[in-house]
């Protein structure tokens, strides 16, 4: 490398870094395969819920959970439902526990962590920027769905109907509160992202990119409170787009509406700015003095890519919506072909942040066995750049041919184009580009995670050689 690796100051940061990614106590471990495992249960009992039940289990929209049966046993003679209700119960619960405790036991580990020689938390520095804004993105995500979960936690103990009283209404409001914490994970991998970019220079991001950081965390939790005190203290209602996860909020008061929808494009403007100020901040970073800027390298691009990608069709939608809102419906862009293509491809955004996961993962494991020197393998980062690619790919496809043709684009589950067009030869170009696409998306995921196992500090040198000089 072309940094001063050699010198002993250097040196002892490289080790501290190495030492707090693979050095994290036993039990912060333990609580991140409680989670991983709750997780992968949760996989489980969809896949094997037919087999018992006889239908398809139902689970919460947008969140790892097993839906909640809509009545409880109270209000039910078959004694095979039931059991059925008991053991679904029981195996929800126990999911939620290994859930929420991993959560719990992971931020714990981060506050309350000790270097290597130290015995006293108060000389400690505190977590970084990008570290406390995704613990606070976290617990903000997570509290809301926690309530939730407790909300129908009582009705289930109490035998209470899920749609009567406060608790139904408490529900919906946290349910419409927890839409728009739907973009925390992306927000916090791009904070992750531009600080690994810094740690490679034994730095931190720019003042700048810190506060812009707080700023786009801030908007958004206040984004998540607005939708809770508005119906709650304000006798307003919150409508939550299930397009954009744009929230829009109706009350009583014409004047107070007018404020409430002031806070609402304040909090908007300022949440996009802040999130694309830290993604300027990595392209802009200049290594402290006695040190050589190194390139961002090919997993942040990659990181950025998906996170672009993200914001954009998010950002479209609600331009869109919000210039049909101020014209009082005259300029009516929902019915455009373009807004309907954009919302095709909306599809494909739930791979973005597992994709961007990995990615880091695979960086940050390669830095960890190197002393922060390495990177991932060259046809390891080719199998990153494959998998942005393919879903840059099905965008694109699906942008381009609803403008050049009277169809109109459909996607799946995981958004792939499954439109029947009435052209034979846009039919048969969709139907190549779908499976180039996935092909490209499982192919790169698989290799990326090959890469992960084989990967040694000999090998992870990204496409060149380390200099230890």
């Amino acid at each position: 490398m072309n940094q001063r690796l050699n010198s002993p100051k250097n040196e002892s940061l490289c080790q501290a870094w190495c030492k707090y990614a693979g050095g994290l106590q036993g039990w912060v471990q333990t609580c991140m395969y409680s989670l991983t495992f709750a997780v992968l249960a949760n996989s489980v009992v969809v896949v094997v819920y037919p087999l018992f039940f006889g239908k398809s289990a139902e689970l919460v929209s947008g969140r790892c959970d097993l839906e909640t049966p809509r009545y409880t046993p109270r209000f039910a003679t078959d004694t095979e439902y039931q059991v059925k209700f008991y053991v679904l119960t029981g195996l929800r619960y126990l999911i939620l526990i290994g859930l929420y405790g991993g959560i719990v036991g992971i931020i714990a580990g981060i506050v309350f962590y000790l270097p290597p020689g130290e015995n006293d938390l108060t000389k400690v520095a505190p977590p970084a920027p990008a570290v406390m804004c995704t613990m606070i993105l976290t617990v903000a995500f997570f509290v809301t769905q926690l309530i939730i979960v407790l909300c129908q936690s009582y009705t289930d103990v109490m035998g209470v109907d899920y749609f009567a009283g406060h608790i139904h209404k408490v529900s919906q409001v946290m349910n419409a509160a927890a839409s728009t914490m739907e973009f925390a994970p992306m927000v916090a991998i791009v904070f992750l992202a531009a600080r690994m970019h810094a740690v490679q220079h034994d730095s931190e991001p720019q003042a700048w990119a810190q506060s812009c950081m707080h700023a786009a965390t801030v908007a958004l939790c206040l984004t998540t409170l607005m939708a809770i005190v508005v119906p709650c203290a304000f006798g307003g209602s919150m409508i939550s787009n299930q397009t954009t996860k744009e929230v829009t909020f109706e009350v009583p008061s014409p004047t107070l509406g007018y404020v409430m929808l002031a806070i609402r494009f304040a909090c908007m403007i300022v949440f996009y700015a802040g999130v694309a100020g830290v993604i300027c901040s990595i392209f802009t970073f200049q290594a402290p003095t006695g040190y050589v800027t190194q390139l961002v390298s090919p997993t942040v691009h990659c990181v950025v890519t998906l996170a672009f990608q993200f914001f954009f069709v998010y950002a479209a939608l609600i331009g869109c919506l919000t210039i049909s809102e101020v014209s009082g419906g005259q300029i009516p862009l929902e019915t455009y072909r373009f807004y309907a293509a954009i919302e095709a491809a909306k599809a494909t955004l739930p791979w973005a942040p597992m994709l961007a996961i990995l990615f880091v993962t695979a960086r940050l494991y390669a830095l960890h066995i190197t002393d922060n020197r390495g990177a991932p393998q060259g046809w390891v980062q080719d199998a990153m750049y494959m998998s942005t690619w393919s879903l840059l790919i099905t965008f694109v496809s699906c942008l381009v041919t609803s403008m050049l043709t009277e169809d109109r684009v459909d996607t799946d589950e995981d958004g792939n184009v499954t439109t029947k067009f009435s052209n034979d030869h846009v039919a048969l170009c969709m139907t190549g580009i779908r499976y180039f696409t996935t092909l490209l998306l499982y192919g790169g995921i698989v290799t990326v995670i090959a890469g992960l196992f084989v990967m040694t500090p000999e090998t992870a040198t990204g496409r060149g050689s380390i200099i230890h000089s």
